[in-house]
């Protein structure tokens, strides 16, 4: 189901990742970040993230269910998050703007009902906060702080863009 051998490389060589596993907490389905020891991943903490390849061989043992990226003020990277942008099979013209717009690494996300950006760049942000995020259109907009979980499954194989 996953394509890992899909993420462009410059991700792959930036130390950020974390394993993820699917949890209920409070009532609801969350993807919790956990670094190779067991223990909780943190955004802030560089020391719980891993390499690319050390994150796939604990992954490969079975006992997570996926792998994610940390992104980082320290990182070129920005992430966008199009939640319930595939209906029927097709992308919504939401979807399909942002991603011609930006055009960059597009992925579907774990649920397959989504889609994952990664681009470079800088978010104009003003006061406190990590991005961006308008839940009326499933839109969210992320430069450190968060991660994101990777899947490889994209939509073409575009290279992450300016």
């Amino acid at each position: 189901r996953y394509k890992f051998n899909q993420i462009p490389a410059e991700l792959k060589n930036t130390p950020h990742w974390i394993l993820w596993r699917s949890e209920v907490r409070n009532g609801k389905k969350t993807k919790v970040p956990y670094q190779i020891n067991g223990e909780m991943a943190q955004s802030n903490n560089k020391r719980s993230w891993s390499t690319f390849p050390t994150i796939i061989k604990f992954y490969e043992q079975g006992d997570y269910d996926g792998i994610g990226f940390m992104f980082s003020k320290d990182d070129p990277f920005i992430g966008i998050d199009i939640d319930h942008c595939i209906q029927e099979g097709a992308l919504t013209s939401l979807a399909e703007d942002v991603i011609e717009t930006v055009n960059s690494y597009t992925e579907y996300s774990p649920s397959g009902d989504g889609i994952h950006i990664i681009a470079k760049g800088k978010l104009p942000l003003k006061g406190p906060g990590t991005g961006r995020k308008n839940v009326d259109i499933g839109l969210e907009v992320y430069r450190h702080g968060r991660y994101f979980t990777f899947t490889g499954d994209c939509l073409d194989q575009v290279p992450v863009e300016n």
